[in-house]
Parts: C-alpha cells; sequence; structure tokens
C-alpha cells in the first residue's frame, strides 16, 4: 500500500484488523497512473480508500473485508456513486491473490 486515505470519520476505522492467515477482499474503484489530491473531483466524494502500485499504475482500493459478501457491498455502494466498473479484488498476507485462492483459503 502506497497511500492510506483520511476516513472521513473516526466511526468509519475499525481498529479490528482481519487476521493475517485469511485473505482480505477490497474494491477498485479507480486505476490512474498519478496520485489523486484527497477531494479531488474525479474520486466523487469517496474516502477512506487506499492506493495500491501494481505494474506502474495506481490502483485506488476501498475496504478491507474478510468475506466476499461484505465487499460486494461496498462495489454496489460505489457502482451508485459512479464507478459502475467497480470490481473485487483479494489480498493474501499483503500480496494479491484471485478471488478463487480466496475463496480456497477460506473453505
Amino acid at each position: 500500500v502506497l497511500f492510506r486515505s483520511p476516513p472521513a470519520s473516526a466511526e468509519t476505522v475499525s481498529a479490528e484488523q482481519p487476521p493475517a492467515e485469511k485473505p482480505v477482499y477490497k474494491v477498485q474503484f479507480l486505476s490512474l497512473n498519478r496520485h489523486l489530491k484527497d477531494g479531488a473531483r474525479e474520486l466523487r466524494g469517496v474516502t477512506d480508500f487506499e492506493i495500491y502500485e501494481e505494474n506502474g499504475t495506481l490502483r485506488y482500493l476501498k475496504g478491507r473485508e474478510t468475506t466476499i459478501n461484505k465487499a460486494k457491498a461496498i462495489q454496489r455502494e460505489l457502482r451508485e456513486t459512479g464507478f459502475k466498473d467497480a470490481f473485487i479484488v483479494a489480498f493474501y498476507k499483503g500480496r494479491k491473490i484471485s478471488i478463487q485462492q480466496a475463496r480456497a483459503l477460506t473453505e
């Protein structure tokens, strides 16, 4: 993670971190080759996000969920905000993995 935006309020921050041995689901909602300032028009009001660099491209991610259903709720919210191409990605021990691999690790 290159950057984590400040949360909109203290209520949006969870002190509880997912266990390291479980995969984490996040929703990618934007992909750019540059950083956006907090509050930038392109973010459409989205706060509490993080930026992940992959192959020289900055991936804007929201959420840190231990179940895919919770990630789907964030995906719906982002799509309603206008990010129609938002999709779910999975991470395990800090590395990006496929959704299929994440599901296998939770079964």
